[in-house]
């Protein structure tokens, strides 16, 4: 099925997508854990 050139983008694509998520649910963990530890009044 994804033998077609054209499905190409779509496999491409569809692995993009999959990696980003991974990336920014990430940061969004990593910023999480970080604010709690600045200081309110700074």
């Amino acid at each position: 099925l994804f033998g077609a050139p054209l499905h190409w983008g779509f496999v491409i694509l569809g692995w993009t997508g999959i990696a980003l998520g991974g990336v920014l649910l990430q940061i969004v963990l990593r910023v999480n854990e970080v604010s709690h530890k600045i200081p309110v009044d700074a």
